[in-house]
């Protein structure tokens, strides 16, 4: 539990303090600083880390809590797909559990929102009697963009296929 929830903690913090502009090498970078805080409970191996941009809803002014995902990222095998919405989803309360929204971004003060699935196997006998085979683990943490005007992804390397990390891949390489 703690390993995955510092995952999450640690890839939003540093999305959130990427300066100027935010690139697909940016994303990159911050997936292998997960990888090494995740790297002996096999992390992108057994899991996925779904990073979303979350913005206010420019297409509306009236709605402080109408909120755009402006772009999402993803890494790792595990095909447990968020419910928490998609690229390019308006939500109407914000980012977070049904019925508890944590996140709502506003004008001028974008989000980052970034969740982290990840399925436990005990090694220890006794531990699989007690818990079962496996167990679904669900972390998410949420910072606020820092000193970033421009949100919108770039590409300057122009990278493509799965060395850009769209959430259409499922793979453990980084």
């Amino acid at each position: 539990h703690m390993r995955a929830s510092q995952l999450s903690h640690v890839t939003a913090d540093n999305i959130a303090r990427v300066r100027d502009r935010i690139d697909e090498v940016d994303i990159n970078d911050a997936f292998q600083g997960a990888a090494q805080v995740g790297g002996q409970i096999e992390a992108f191996k057994n899991g996925r880390i779904v990073v979303s941009l979350l913005e206010d809803n420019a297409a509306t002014t009236g709605n402080l809590t109408d909120n755009k995902i402006l772009w999402q990222r993803c890494k790792g095998e595990k095909t447990t797909p968020t419910n928490l919405g998609a690229e390019g989803d308006v939500l109407n309360a914000g980012m977070g559990l049904p019925g508890r929204p944590a996140t709502v971004a506003t004008k001028d003060n974008s989000i980052v929102f970034v969740e982290v699935y990840y399925k436990y196997t005990p090694i220890i006998t006794w531990a699989k009697n007690v818990i079962g085979e496996s167990k679904d683990i669900r972390y998410s943490s949420s910072y606020t963009i820092r000193d970033r005007a421009n949100n919108t992804m770039q590409n300057a390397q122009s990278l493509s296929g799965t060395n850009r990390a769209t959430c259409n891949y499922y793979n453990s390489t980084v």
